[in-house]
């Protein structure tokens, strides 16, 4: 699956992304990215607790052990993810056309007008295209009416973003249970911010932005899946608010999100880079693109936060510290976020 999506987006996805709010290094960091508030600022550990609690329904964490559902979701998620088979049936496939449009979009030699006609077989994309188009992101003067034209608009590059998304839309927004249905936008919004602000991230680094662009993206399917099963758990009247629970949920989010894109084929990079998040605690530690998800993650979960009115807006305006060489670079890449979050209403 990784090969046609490379072939599909093998140039720049999106430009630009998130906040600071990070930590991370490396050899594409010019140094550490720390959360630093002068108002009392939500740090890293705050932030991920408050999205977890966000998307697991509490409001409050409690320092106790795993109760009955706690117990039988950590039980589930472990043998799925030493299950391939049972992974493999929670994991829709991509829409049939999307193949086709990785192909065209390699050629150089297709024009505008044969993308729009290969476009134009599907009524979903279709829409997404020219709403695409009208967004504010855009500032087009005049309203996009025709496909032809939200063509132009878009370019090539907004084009490989769209199709991502639609690719992984599917799969990260779907209602099907109690979790699912409280959490799946949550989910997807933050996983598009993730991916935004990854590749803006990457844009000052030696690193592949749209690697980082799909790091970002894959790594909240993991997160999904796990919701999904804990739909599946019946008869029990436990809620999700241990603190023991939400680091276990992280974790296992994780690995299956790395089993998955191991699976799917993407590049060892992308791979290795959301292993890392599981596996090293010192963000300082982490490989660069590592580094690059963990500072995109902590951003768009920030970003989540404050349109949920989880965390105020004026003091949550952190500030982005790699020594002072990547100030300027992270608040660009957060103001980039908030106009993209705009323009997405």
């Amino acid at each position: 699956m990784w090969k046609r999506l490379r072939n599909l987006f093998s140039t720049a996805v999106y430009e630009k992304p998130a906040k600071p709010n990070p930590s991370g290094r490396s050899a594409g960091l010019a140094g550490s990215i720390s959360v630093v508030s002068s108002a009392g600022n939500p740090g890293s550990e705050e932030i991920c607790s408050g999205y977890y609690s966000l998307i697991l329904g509490v409001h409050s964490l409690a320092d106790t052990e795993l109760n009955g559902l706690e117990s039988e979701a950590g039980a589930r998620l472990g043998k799925l993810i030493k299950s391939k088979e049972s992974r493999e049936r929670m994991v829709p496939r991509l829409p049939a056309i999307i193949p086709k449009l990785m192909s065209s979009l390699r050629d150089d030699n297709v024009s505008g007008v044969d993308l729009a006609r290969q476009l134009g077989k599907d009524a979903s994309l279709v829409g997404e295209v020219i709403r695409m188009a009208n967004s504010p992101y855009y500032r087009t003067v005049n309203k996009i009416q025709s496909l032809e034209q939200a063509v132009l608009i878009l370019g090539r590059s907004g084009i490989r973003h769209l199709l991502a998304r639609a690719a992984f839309k599917p799969i990260l927004n779907t209602q099907q249970g109690h979790f699912t249905k409280l959490a799946s936008g949550w989910v997807w919004r933050q996983s598009e911010y993730c991916a935004f602000s990854a590749q803006c991230l990457a844009k000052n680094q030696s690193i592949d932005s749209f690697e980082a662009y799909l790091a970002g993206l894959v790594r909240g399917i993991g997160s999904f899946i796990a919701l999904k099963t804990m739909d599946q758990i019946e008869n029990i009247d436990d809620a999700p608010r241990s603190y023991r629970f939400h680091r276990l949920f992280s974790k296992q989010s994780l690995q299956l999100s790395r089993l998955i894109a191991s699976e799917w084929e993407f590049p060892a990079n992308v791979v290795r880079a959301i292993e890392d998040q599981a596996t090293i605690s010192d963000s300082e530690k982490m490989p660069a693109l590592a580094s690059v998800l963990h500072a995109a993650t902590l951003m768009s979960q920030l970003q989540v936060l404050i349109e949920e009115r989880r965390v105020n807006d004026d003091p949550a305006r952190l500030v982005c510290r790699t020594e002072g060489r990547l100030t300027e670079h992270c608040q660009k890449c957060f103001g980039e976020l908030q106009r993209y979050a705009l323009s997405q209403v």
